[in-house]
């Protein structure tokens, strides 16, 4: 019998971003059930609230301790764990029969997610080879991207078709799906990355001259400025794109549900085109010249939907933001490749994304109360200072990746005649 060949790199990455993807369906086609699931128990729809709240207080309990636990446990058991309990705990919601159970295993289902994609992402971060970064984190984000875009379309089908009750079975076989593919072709590679110790685009001069101290006060700098660039693009999301937006839609622009669906939709199409030619930009260099740009244009696309008063060139906003975000926010993981050691990846993404989670509850109170004070440029004002002063914090740590990873790929370059593609990708 003749063995499955040996899975690419490529193809590891992909299975990577399948687990981040199916993990964020496992909720994100919740969405239009948990309101319509929330009334079945005879209360009131105000149930609804601590029934997210708690699914986001489970992610944000865990994510700290989720990635510093990578240090000692191997991450491939340790992420078939988290994926199993997320299974088992999204299927047995169909079965509560209270509002306590439902809220219980919210939280439960929000400790086992949060847990499952910090682990995915950090093996990701940490494996990807230094000249593919790019790439690599724009296909986690094109697969994140599209799992957020048919989550709520699977959901809402599935509740039509089938029943309310059936959504929650259903939802968790792309996720079975994506254990059994990594079961039959695994990602070696990602999976033994995690036991490296310096990110590869650190240089040996910056090994020989810096003092272990500097070097621990250097790398805690740096996973600082990440959180809080996090916390900004979360901010942003939840209380712009999730929040404001879709109010002044309605309020300024006059648009239907439909139609503002439609515009979200294309947003994200463009976002999931833009990001591969722009991961191979970043595989060669770029941090700086993709990130400020994208943010700038995020930020000027958010100050001007308040005169957008006509259905087209609101759309057209929302495509611009939908797209620039999207292109700056694939920067930040790519720097914490460049930047954190393997050994710390777990711990740093645990921290960047419980900052993120913050930034997520904190962002729509914020946004919103000015908004509902009737200071809607005070609402996107608060949004636009976030993200700059995150951006400003960010161009130090950005542009000395920027030059180590110059640096690599002039090394790679010069010994590409002595070595096979697969070779000069996976780290000694």
């Amino acid at each position: 019998m003749t063995l499955p060949r040996e899975s690419t790199l490529t193809e590891q990455a992909l299975v990577l971003s399948a687990f981040i993807g199916a993990s964020q369906l496992t909720w994100g086609a919740l969405a239009p059930v948990l309101p319509l699931y929330a009334r079945e128990f005879g209360t009131s729809i105000a149930l609804l609230g601590p029934a997210l709240a708690a699914f986001a207080l489970g992610r944000a309990i865990i994510g700290i301790p989720a990635g510093i636990m990578m240090k000692w446990w191997r991450p491939r058991p340790y992420l078939f764990v988290t994926a199993t309990g997320l299974i088992v705990t999204t299927v047995a919601t169909a079965l509560v029969s209270s509002p306590t159970h439902l809220v219980a295993l919210r939280l439960i289902a929000g400790l086992f997610g949060g847990a499952t994609i910090t682990i995915a992402f950090a093996v990701l971060i940490a494996g990807a080879p230094a000249s593919r970064r790019g790439s690599v984190i724009a296909t986690a984000t094109v697969v994140q991207l599209s799992a957020a875009a048919i989550g709520s379309f699977v959901g809402g089908w599935v509740a039509d078709t089938w029943g309310l009750r059936w959504v929650f079975p259903v939802i968790v076989v792309p996720l079975l799906a994506v254990m059994v593919w990594d079961v039959t072709r695994p990602a070696r590679h990602y999976w033994a990355a995690t036991r490296g110790g310096e990110p590869a685009t650190q240089s040996r001069s910056v090994e020989v001259t810096e003092t272990p101290r500097r070097q621990r006060s250097s790398i805690a700098w740096v996973i600082t400025v990440l959180a809080v660039v996090s916390f900004a693009a979360f901010f942003a999301r939840f209380g712009g794109e999730q929040g404001l937006i879709p109010t002044m839609a309605y309020d300024i622009a006059k648009v239907s549900p439909t139609m503002l669906g439609v515009m979200l939709a294309v947003g994200t199409g463009l976002s999931i085109a833009t990001l591969g030619p722009i991961g191979r930009a970043v595989n060669r260099g770029a941090r700086l010249s993709v990130f400020l740009p994208a943010t700038a244009f995020a930020i000027l696309a958010v100050m001007l939907f308040p005169l957008a008063n006509e259905p087209w060139v609101f759309g057209v906003l929302i495509a611009a933001y939908s797209v620039s975000s999207a292109v700056s926010g694939m920067v930040p993981a790519v720097v914490t490749a460049d930047r954190v050691p393997r050994r710390l990846t777990g711990t740093a993404v645990g921290i960047t994304r419980t900052a993120g989670d913050a930034g997520a509850v904190v962002g729509p109170l914020v946004v919103l109360t000015l908004y509902g004070q009737g200071s809607v440029w005070w609402a996107l004002a608060s949004i636009g200072v976030v993200l700059t002063l995150s951006a400003i914090l960010f161009i130090p740590i950005a542009r000395k990746s920027a030059r180590a990873q110059d640096s690599v790929t002039t090394a790679t370059a010069n010994g590409a005649s002595h070595s096979t593609p697969q070779n000069r990708e996976v780290p000694a």
